[in-house]
């Protein structure tokens, strides 16, 4: 009875359109659902646009590597990626392992590519710095809110990307051990794309072109100014990040050259750093630093800016740079102090057995605590500045707070000369460090 009437009014209501000449276009939609509604409550559908200007799929969903079993796909290439719909950031990972990941969810439902209406949760990974994308951010349709990157266990810049129909349901772990979206799809089967996406690997999948009937004037961001938003990266050319120096128990100094592909204005430069790769914190900067050209170099001695850093100890690091007014990062690096010494001194004996051809060196190497030593031995040569390994005992196993060691030249295969100086020095193995004496020297008879 009740479909009955239903139709009645619809052919009830056509029939008055039509003796009134109004345009039944002008008034009625016809939704997936067969609910009929005004034209006017249907333009704020807003239409699931691709993130990216550029559709480069680099690794498709499933196959037997990361994205076996999944629904997820990566996009390579330096891009922007512009909000598909507006929406809020429900979750995110500032953590090396989750690759800097953030998760949006839109702020009501809208037009999927398949044809569906509901909700949509999108998951990107990889954005070098996510810092300006907190908890609960609302982000409108069209504004740039992420970036392709190679922050996390990455082989080359990218975007991971996972889509889920609903609202955020969480992850979810196959039987291979892959994470994705609970609820996920194909990105194909989420995204429209418009007349500006440039397709340079599809990925086989098929990418549904906007429809025409569109209302949404502002699909691509701004006032219609499409791709007016440079990549972040788009200035650095690459970071050359150099070897440690002055380095010891305590302190450290890094340092980098990062090179421009143009020249430009940098304003502030400086680094993260702290013993968790995954949680590293702004710890210097040098403001207002105005320099102009296509490189900048840059050094930093931790005891300068206030880290008192402890021996044996792997610290992380990245340097970033503002140019241009954008903000650059470099990769993640680390180094290790040097380790605190258990060795209290060296004891080195008196020469014995001395002869135009034979010596015998002697030493004691004492500890500050008891410890394990697993191999000693010396070094050798006529020149103190060239002297070569020459010796060692290994397995020794010893525990102690000292350590006694002596060498016949002739019995470790040296064929010494008369009347000729030689310099030598000991060196052990304890508790895994290796240890050195200072250089000492004889004259053969």
């Amino acid at each position: 009875m009740e479909r009955t009437i239903s139709k009645i009014l619809c052919v009830l209501l056509v029939v008055v359109m039509c003796l009134t000449s109004i345009p039944i276009g002008s008034l009625l939609t016809i939704t997936q659902f067969g609910i009929v509604s005004s034209a006017a409550d249907q333009t704020n559908i807003q239409y699931a646009i691709m993130p990216l200007k550029t559709i480069n799929v680099t690794q498709k969903a499933g196959g037997n590597y990361s994205h076996k079993g999944t629904n997820n796909v990566d996009f390579g290439g330096k891009q922007n990626l512009y909000a598909p719909f507006d929406c809020k950031v429900v979750e995110r990972s500032a953590t090396y392992d989750g690759g800097n990941r953030v998760i949006v969810e839109s702020a009501s439902k809208i037009k999927f590519a398949d044809d569906t209406y509901d909700y949509m949760t999108v998951l990107v990974a990889h954005d070098n710095d996510i810092s300006d994308m907190p908890l609960g951010k609302s982000i409108k349709k069209g504004d740039v809110f992420y970036c392709t990157g190679d922050y996390g266990n990455v082989t080359g810049i990218h975007v991971h990307m996972c889509v889920a129909k609903g609202k955020y349901a969480g992850l979810t772990k196959n039987k291979y051990g892959k994470w994705q979206l609970k609820n996920s799809i194909l990105p194909s089967n989420a995204f429209f794309i418009d007349n500006s996406t440039k397709i340079t690997e599809s990925g086989g999948y098929t990418w549904k072109k906007l429809p025409a009937i569109t209302v949404d004037s502002n699909v691509n961001g701004g006032s219609g100014a499409i791709g007016s938003q440079t990549f972040k990266g788009n200035v650095v050319k690459s970071w050359n990040v150099k070897n440690i120096e002055k380095l010891s128990q305590t302190d450290a100094q890094i340092k980098a050259r990062v090179n421009f592909n143009k020249r430009v204005k940098c304003t502030q430069a400086g680094f993260y750093f702290g013993t968790s790769k995954d949680n590293l914190k702004k710890n210097a900067k040098v403001d207002n630093i105005n320099y102009k050209g296509t490189y900048l170099d840059m050094w930093f001695l931790m005891s300068k800016y206030g880290q008192k850093l402890k021996s044996g100890t792997t610290y992380y690091y990245k340097f970033y740079v503002v140019a241009d007014g954008q903000t650059y990062y470099s990769s993640v690096q680390s180094f290790k102090t040097k380790e605190a010494s258990v060795v209290k001194s060296w004891n080195v004996k008196s020469i014995e057995k001395l002869s135009k051809t034979d010596v015998q060196i002697k030493a004691r190497v004492n500890f500050n605590k008891s410890v394990k030593c697993t191999q000693a031995g010396f070094y050798f040569g006529t020149s103190k500045d060239n002297l070569k390994k020459n010796a060692k005992v290994d397995n020794i196993n010893y525990k102690g707070t000292y350590l006694d060691m002596w060498f016949l030249m002739s019995k470790y295969g040296q064929k010494l000369k008369s009347g000729t100086t030689y310099y030598y020095k000991f060196y052990v193995i304890a508790d895994g460090v290796t240890y050195y004496s200072s250089v000492q020297s004889f004259k053969t008879k």
